[in-house]
């Protein structure tokens, strides 16, 4: 993790997850500072909806697809009204979807955001195959589609994971940043400036489960 230290030059401090207690200040990464740092490595690496990344592009054909079969096949146009009549479809053709909230699919048809490189699907195998019914997809369309949606996940937690680390570099080494990154020393420090507004004071400290393996997760905290 990323302990905050304002006293230090650096700002923020490598600690194992074990060493951080109540009281200490650490660093989160939003989302609004992931989307502006995944920009400028894209001046630098190419852009990541290009063919460098075919899973990108194949996934926006599905969402092309799920776009095209919404209007087709059903009457609202309101996103929530569509969840809901998309659920009722899937119902109608397994009970079991009552398992399934419309706010869950009301998140798989949020596909209009430009930029965004989610899948917006199913996690679930069973889920994505009734949804897919419900939008008439065949099964072996659907085999396809659950393919890309797969593939776009362990891309993305490939760069996530790629990101982490360019991030790391340009937290602790902002010379090595802009030396071997071609990242000038202004965006570097408007970075690290960014970064000031991803701190949290740890407020209480829960032992992880057993089975819990992401660690980050037992930290509560207020911005």
């Amino acid at each position: 993790m990323y302990r905050y230290e304002p006293n230090d030059d650096l700002f923020f401090r490598r600690s194992a997850s074990s060493s951080i207690h109540k009281g200490d200040f650490i660093f989160e990464m939003s989302s609004e500072l992931r989307i502006k740092l995944e920009s400028v490595l894209q001046l630098t690496s190419g852009d990541l909806n290009s063919l460098i990344y075919p899973e990108r592009v194949l996934l926006k054909l599905y969402h092309d697809d799920i776009k095209s079969r919404c209007d087709l096949f059903f009457k609202a146009t309101k996103r929530s009204s569509l969840a809901k009549e998309i659920h009722t479809k899937m119902l109608e053709i397994d009970s079991e979807a009552t398992e399934c909230r419309s706010g869950r699919i009301y998140y798989w048809l949020d596909l209009d955001a430009d930029g965004d490189t989610r899948p917006h699907a199913p996690k679930d195998a069973k889920f994505f195959k009734l949804f897919c019914k419900a939008l008439q997809i065949s099964d072996e369309e659907a085999l396809n589609h659950w393919n890309i949606i797969r593939n776009a996940r362990s891309l993305s937690q490939d760069l996530g994971r790629e990101l982490s680390a360019r991030y790391a570099e340009i937290l602790f080494q902002p010379e090595s940043a802009h030396i071997y990154r071609n990242i000038s020393e202004t965006v570097v420090k408007q970075l690290q400036q960014e970064s000031l507004c991803c701190i949290y004071r740890v407020e209480d400290i829960i032992p992880p489960l057993k089975e819990r393996s992401d660690v980050s997760q037992c930290f509560r905290g207020n911005k």
